[in-house]
């Protein structure tokens, strides 16, 4: 009989789950009947390519932000070449300075510096962070008007692991 493989997808809604903020890593679990192998790619070069395509992804920081003031932020989907398998291997970042006037030119500057890595992205939201880096506290809130608003709680559980011992915290309404 035929092999099912299940591999996980990368989602923006099941982030935490399928994402773990570092990409999706497809786990591949199969289910024979009668103990027959299915007649696909062999698992090790699956391995490697899965390993590739998340290894390039780590080499992306998940939060680069100015150090201090109030400035316009983006979340950003980050995509790494599909896998042999047919996943397509994600992370989510943040990126956020007072260098541009609007999210966009946050989001022209990210781009270039992903294309040179080989890698595609989507921006999914805006907003704007509030930083003290002396009192160590983050707080998210606003929209894009390009970009529509970020998934603020998800901006902030990025900005948690990328800030240890920060105050972060995140409101829906505001400008």
């Amino acid at each position: 009989m035929w092999a099912r493989t299940v591999l996980g997808k990368c989602n923006s809604l099941a982030l935490f789950t399928r994402c773990n903020l570092l990409g999706s890593v497809p786990r591949i679990s199969r289910f024979y009947e009668d103990r027959q192998a299915p007649t696909i790619l062999s698992y090790p070069y699956l391995f490697f390519k899965n390993r590739m395509s998340t290894n390039m992804l780590n080499a992306v920081p998940s939060a680069e932000i100015d150090p201090d003031g109030t400035f316009k932020y983006i979340l950003v989907k980050v995509y790494a070449p599909q896998t042999p398998d047919g996943t397509e291997p994600c992370k989510l970042i943040i990126r956020g300075n007072k260098r541009g006037p609007y999210h966009a030119d946050i989001y022209d500057e990210t781009v270039k510096k992903l294309t040179e890595l080989k890698l595609d992205s989507e921006c999914i939201g805006g907003g704007k962070i509030l930083h003290n880096s002396a009192e160590k506290k983050i707080n998210i809130f606003g929209s894009s008007q390009g970009f529509g608003k970020a998934d603020h709680e998800v901006s902030a559980q990025i900005l948690k692991e990328a800030f240890p011992g920060y105050d972060i915290t995140w409101k829906d309404d505001g400008n």
